[in-house]
Parts: structure tokens; C-alpha cells; sequence
């Protein structure tokens, strides 16, 4: 996670806080204890606000992070969701990379077969390859991981535990990594029977 996403989220409390105050400088001159208020009020909640979003990124729930009424749920969920992707995959990948990287070499071409990405896996390893995003929906794992072997993949690469597709197992025997729930499977056996 990068703090660089909360930037947006302080744009519509400094806004609204920018606004609030020019109409209280317009409308009332005198009061000095309503432009100190009214300045109090607006930092306490766009601090507030700036500390439930930065929790929320990192996965805590808390009083204020369950309580923000600027923070929906939706966007608690789907942080909630990232950062726990990040903690069961992504954080492990980042850990054992070195040892990922001595099992594929740079000329190989990679499967990352559960990840829902462009190519964050692919990124993190420095390798080119496909990710699940380049998989035909509409066919079996079996079937799409066939055709990527036709079409140059050269290893497997699983991160997590979740349950496979029973009708790809055949692909994962010849294991060249497994360490913390990530595995590096060689495809070259079954190339040899492809051709």
C-alpha cells in the first residue's frame, strides 16, 4: 500500500473546509469565535478523517475507522480486501523473491496462475509471462493452461493456498519451489508430450 492514494481523500474535506471559511469571512467580519470554532471543527474532522482512511489501508478496525461517516463500507471492504491480499500473497511473494527468481530464468515464460492482475506477481519477480487475467473464462484451467503451454509458458508460478481446479493437477507435479505457500511448478514435461 502507498500513502500517495491518500492524497485524494484530503481534497473534499480541505475543499469543503475552504469554502466554509470564506463564507464566515464574508458573512461575519466580527466573530472571531466562530472563525476559531468553525477552524477547529474542520481540522479535528479532516484529521479525523485522514487517520480512519490511512487505518482503513492497513487493515485496522477500530472506533475510528468503524464510526468515520466519510468512510463508506464500500471502501472499507475493499481495502479490508487489499490489504489482506497483500498479507496472504503478495507480502510472502515480496519475501521469498530471491528464491522465486533462482527457480525461473529471465528467458522463461511464467503462468501466474491465481493472479487476477495485469501483472502484479509478474512484476514483483521481474519475469514475463501471463496472469489469470489472460485466461479464457469460458474454458477449464486444464484447457487454458494447455493452450499457454503451446503458446510458450514455461513455469507455473501459485501463490496462496486456495483450492486448485482438479482438472489442472495433472500440471502441478514437477514442483521446483515450495516454500510458504508459494510454488513454482516446471511445465517442460509437459511441452515434451504437447509436441
Amino acid at each position: 500500500m502507498h500513502d500517495y492514494y491518500l492524497i485524494e481523500i484530503l481534497f473534499f474535506p480541505l475543499l469543503i473546509l475552504f469554502i466554509i471559511f470564506k463564507e464566515i469571512d464574508l458573512h461575519s467580519k466580527k466573530s472571531y469565535w466562530l472563525k476559531s470554532a468553525t477552524v477547529i471543527l474542520f481540522s479535528i474532522v479532516t484529521f479525523t478523517h485522514a487517520l480512519a482512511f490511512s487505518q482503513t489501508t492497513r487493515g485496522k478496525n477500530n472506533i475510528i475507522t468503524t464510526y468515520n461517516i466519510l468512510l463508506s463500507t464500500f471502501v472499507q471492504g475493499n481495502w479490508w480486501f487489499y490489504n489482506d491480499y497483500y498479507n496472504t500473497h503478495l507480502g510472502k511473494l515480496q519475501r521469498h523473491v530471491d528464491d522465486v527468481r533462482k527457480c525461473i530464468s529471465p528467458a522463461d515464460t511464467v503462468l501466474c496462475i491465481n493472479d487476477p492482475s495485469p501483472n502484479i506477481q509478474l512484476y514483483t519477480i521481474d519475469r514475463l509471462g501471463i496472469t489469470r487475467m489472460g485466461f479464457n473464462q469460458e474454458m477449464t484451467d486444464s484447457s487454458n493452461i494447455a493452450e499457454l503451454i503451446e503458446r510458450g509458458a514455461d513455469k507455473i508460478l501459485r501463490v496462496g493456498e486456495e483450492c486448485i481446479d482438479t482438472s489442472a493437477e495433472f500440471f502441478y507435479t514437477d514442483t521446483l519451489f515450495y516454500q510458504d505457500g508459494i510454488y513454482v511448478f516446471d511445465l517442460s514435461r509437459h511441452k515434451k508430450m504437447e509436441l
